[in-house]
Order: structure tokens, then sequence, then C-alpha cells
């Protein structure tokens, strides 16, 4: 829950510091050099200065962590001791106790203790896959109230323990289930609603609300070489939520089609439509690429329809590795719509009665350009 603190003997980190709940990454810091600077025992020979120098590294320790400072927040150092042991970040539920006994029976369970990732799709063009781009953009996104910090309550004085159930959130009851048989079992405190805590008055800019919308700013950038379906994630940028660690900001490439290129993974495939002039005699051309730069294509034998000319090292780049697949240019022979009849009678006599075509490919491939090209 994210009430500040557990009501104990425990010391508050922020007034070692100095500073307000709703104090600045940059207040805290600020604030710390000052008193380090002042109770360092180098400078300070007092017997109390390094206990208090002690003090305040330790506030500093967890409120400069954004992390630390929320467990803190939300359930005192015992929830931040128990993050770093590696258990619950988030309190015990009582309701865990009540399930370990009686089996789980009539329970709730524990809660999710980090909201639920926000996923968005970024539609993005070849080029831009090929080359890297950069967007800057904002969003708005629910955020815990910088005043409270979560608690709901308009200052840490506002907060009380519950005195039903004594700051346990659980109250025992026991209840007769047959003659000379009792069972003692524990429920929901129904005052503070399972919290532990009161709030007498409620934060004056969330209204109790603990979350409010903020707009955010960030830079999203597509690396070279990212594929369709590929995820960017932003950790801790998602929406917060009261009790619960945010989730994450991820954003999803979605590859939009190009024009004249189509990507099959690390290579590139073009397709070149030539003529049947070209596709007899061969061809020396250029096709301009995804950033604008010039690729020579040239081929001196005959083509045949759908052939494939590999180019090494002219695809797309190969994310985080710094090569380059193949860019595969695709033959398409465009024929004659028509002949003339001119041009269809050359034709017919010079093939009339010759079947030596595949022999002497070098002549028939002059004389047909001769008639017809």
């Amino acid at each position: 829950m994210a009430l500040i603190e557990e009501i104990s003997s425990e010391k508050d980190l922020y007034k070692i510091l100095g500073v307000k709940r709703d104090a600045t990454a940059n207040d805290i810091k600020h604030k710390y050099r000052q008193l380090s600077r002042m109770y360092h025992p180098d400078k300070n020979k007092s017997k109390e200065a390094e206990e208090k120098y002690k003090e305040i590294n330790e506030a500093y320790e967890v409120l400069h962590d954004n992390k630390k400072r929320r467990l803190y927040d939300r359930g005192g150092m015992d929830a931040v001791n128990r993050a770093a042991q590696g258990g619950d970040e988030g309190g015990m539920d009582p309701f865990d106790i009540f399930s370990q006994f009686f089996g789980g029976g009539g329970g709730k369970r524990r809660r999710e203790n980090r909201s639920d990732d926000v996923r968005v799709k970024v539609r993005t063009t070849l080029k831009d896959l090929y080359m890297g781009k950069e967007y800057e953009f904002t969003y708005t996104r629910s955020a815990m109230c910088p005043h409270c910090r979560g608690s709901g309550a308009d200052s840490y004085e506002d907060v009380e323990k519950c005195s039903k159930c004594n700051g346990q959130g659980v109250i025992m009851e026991t209840k007769q289930i047959g003659p000379g048989f009792i069972q003692q079992f524990q429920r929901e405190c129904p005052k503070c609603n399972g919290k532990g805590k009161i709030i007498k008055k409620v934060c004056h800019e969330c209204h109790g609300n603990k979350i409010v919308k903020t707009l955010e700013e960030m830079t999203l950038y597509i690396e070279k070489g990212m594929e369709n379906g590929n995820e960017i994630k932003f950790e801790e940028f998602g929406e917060e939520e009261p009790d619960k660690d945010p989730g994450s900001l991820i954003f999803i490439i979605q590859e939009l089609p190009d024009k004249f290129f189509k990507r099959e993974k690390n290579n590139l495939r073009y397709e070149m439509e030539i003529t049947l002039r070209d596709a007899l005699l061969g061809f020396d051309k250029y096709i301009t690429h995804l950033d604008g730069h010039q690729v020579r294509v040239k081929k001196d034998s005959v083509s045949q329809q759908g052939d494939v000319i590999k180019i090494k090292g002219e695809g797309m780049p190969i994310h985080n590795k710094g090569d380059f697949g193949d860019l595969l240019i695709s033959l398409k022979i465009k024929f004659p719509q028509d002949l003339t009849e001119e041009q269809r009678t050359k034709l017919q006599k010079f093939f009339e009665g010759r079947d030596y075509w595949w022999d002497k490919q070098s002549i028939i491939i002059w004389k047909i350009n001769k008639f017809i090209l």
C-alpha cells in the first residue's frame, strides 16, 4: 500500500535529509551534498558527526534511487530490506497467511505488484530501418502524484495508524463451529480496508486519487537493421498505479512496405525490368538505393526470365553487427506487346529450317537485334 511509512520508531529519511516528501531528485542531491560536507568526519570532529554522517548516507542511498524511494514511501525500510533480500517488495498480504493455514479457501490472491506494460506499434519505413531514425515525441500517462508520492494524504502528519487493527490491516475473529470447537480466522479490517492506516486529510493535488496525468517527452531511436516485430523497451515508463511498480513502455516495430525494395531478413530484393534487347545482349544499369546512393547492375550474358543477380553487401544492415546482407536483383523481361507484319515475316523466314539456335546463339542474337530491335 502506498502509505508513507510504518508508524513506528523508524527514523524518517526525509527528515534526516531535511527535505519534503515531494522533493525532486535534484533537491535531494543538493541537500545531501550540503549535509555531507557539514558532517564529514574530516571536517567535523564532534562525537555526533560520525553517526549523523552515517544517517545522511543511509538516507541518501534510499531516496536518490527511484525504485528504493517508491518502496520506502510504500512500506518503509521493511519494504526496502525485503526487496534487497529478494522478498516481496510491496509488503505481506495477510490473506496469504490465511491460505497457508487453511489451504487457500476464501482468501484473496496476492495482487500483481507491477502495472501492465503499455505496448505501442511504430509504423516505420524500410528506409528508416536501413538508415536509422530518431523520433522526438510526447505522450500522456498516469503517474504518482508528485506531492503525496502516491500516499493520497496531504502531508505525512495526515496519516495515522488504524485504531481498529492497530496498523495490521487485518483483524482476528473467532467463530464457534460446533460444541467445544472454535475456529479463529482473520479478515480484512473494515475500517481501513486492509491498509493499516487512515488518511485524515486527502492530498490537495490529486484529491486522494494518488495519481495524476503527466505529459512526458521522450526520444525513440530506430536502430539500423531492426526488423519487423522488434521491441524497444523503456523500463518503468508505463502507467503508474498505487501500490505497484510502473510497467514498461514498449514500442513494437511495424515495417511498412516499400515501393521498390522488399526485405528478406538481412537481404533486399529488387525487381528490375529489362527489355528483350537487354536480355539478349546484356546491360549496364544503375538503381537508386534506399539512402540515395547508386548501385551498378551489369550483365554481359543472356538473361532468362526470373534470373537473380546477387550484389554482395548491398542489403540491409545486420542489427548490432556492422555487416550488411546482399541485394538480390530479380530480372523481369519485358517482351514486345506486338510485332509489325514486316517483323513477323522476317522472323518466320529467319527461323524456317534452322535448328542450330543454341549452337549459333551469338549469331542469332545479332540477327534478331537487326530485324526487330
